[in-house]
């Protein structure tokens, strides 16, 4: 029985880590909400700005979001006040229900782009990026679907 259990949390830990990050890796990046310009500068200068010292003021930022049922998107832009001006951005991709399974993340500052828990595939040198496969693991998310498929073993069996 223990077995079983320990099999059934494993197999359903790993299907919808795959399918979520495959359903991350097939949707169309698209965006429904725009940000403030404080909250864009906020997630700019928390991320891509850290390794900027003072922290970068910026001439223009824009934000926007998805709040989907499956999906939660972030795309931000800054274009920060300095001698040589370049631009820098952040896409997000959460995939999962009700809680994030699987997450990825790019931040590009001027040419450097860095990637966390995230492969980029398609043409595009600047963000929206045409295909991101994100693959970084969410636990609670995981655990979550991990245990919902132990739990089946509990499930009557028709006679």
């Amino acid at each position: 029985m223990l077995k079983s259990l320990f099999l059934r949390f494993v197999l359903f830990s790993a299907f919808s880590f795959a399918v979520c990050a495959g359903s991350g890796f097939f949707s169309s990046p698209r965006y429904n909400v725009s940000t403030t310009d404080e909250e864009t500068v906020s997630a700019l200068t928390e991320t891509v700005g850290a390794e900027m010292t003072p922290s970068p003021d910026f001439s223009f930022s824009r934000g926007e979001t998805y709040q989907g049922f499956l999906f939660r998107r972030s795309l931000m832009h800054g274009l920060p006040v300095t001698a040589q001006p370049m631009s820098m951005f952040e896409q997000s991709l959460e995939v999962g229900w009700p809680l994030a399974v699987v997450r990825g993340v790019v931040h590009q500052n001027g040419p450097e782009r860095h990637t966390h828990g995230a492969m980029l595939f398609g043409s595009k040198i600047e963000p929206p990026y045409d295909k991101m496969l994100p693959y970084q693991p969410v636990w609670p998310g995981i655990l979550l679907w991990g245990l919902l498929g132990a739990a089946t073993a509990f499930i009557p069996k028709k006679k």
